[in-house]
């Protein structure tokens, strides 16, 4: 990745997982978007490929509308042109505004978290993109769900210790969406238990 990004020509770049499959006109509507809010990077919304089973059910309703929460937040952080996380997954960036906060880390287990935090630090002005959708491949098995929340709530905690460490010094927005990834670390737990205890009841 920061391979691709030192050798980009483009005036915008996107980061995605290979096993993303977009619908079709998102990356046009995203891209208009962009531009017209003059946003430096836009994080947009993963959907679920592979819900056929009941654990991929359950992914679907977490990606989904089932926790508006999640949408609010993303939202409110809006009014203040910020983010908690444009993700590695699926994020539309200005390319000099990427090349600024590169390189990518590779001691954080949440790289794009960190990129995220750096942008708002440096005063670029980030969005949550109703039109930047996507489906993405989510764990099948309870073993592999589990070492993935794990990294993931590994990761949002090392940022946001980095942004403690910090605090003082970071502006409004920073402090804002320090705040939204500290909050989502916290959730993540109690969003996996409350997945096993539903399989549970439902097996």
């Amino acid at each position: 990745l920061n391979r691709g990004i030192a050798s980009l020509g483009t005036e915008l770049a996107l980061l995605v997982d290979a096993d993303c499959v977009f619908p079709r006109q998102t990356l046009k509507l995203a891209v208009r978007y962009l531009i017209q809010q003059g946003d430096d990077a836009l994080g947009g919304h993963l959907a679920v490929a592979n819900g056929s089973t009941l654990l991929g059910q359950l992914q679907a309703l977490e990606y989904g509308g089932i926790l508006l929460q999640r949408f609010f937040t993303r939202y409110a952080l809006n009014l203040q042109r910020t983010q908690d996380v444009i993700p590695g997954a699926l994020g539309l960036f200005r390319t000099a505004a990427l090349r600024r906060a590169a390189p990518l880390s590779t001691e954080l287990l949440a790289e794009d978290v960190d990129l995220t935090a750096r942008l708002v630090q440096q005063g670029c002005f980030l969005a949550y993109c109703p039109y930047l959708v996507c489906a993405t491949v989510v764990p099948e098995t309870l073993r592999s769900l589990r070492i993935q929340r794990r990294r993931w709530v590994q990761g949002y905690l090392q940022v946001v210790l980095k942004q403690l460490r910090s605090w003082p010094s970071l502006t409004l927005r920073a402090r804002l969406s320090a705040l939204a990834m500290a909050q989502k670390a916290l959730a993540w737990p109690c969003l996996f238990l409350l997945s096993l205890a539903y399989i549970g009841a439902n097996v």
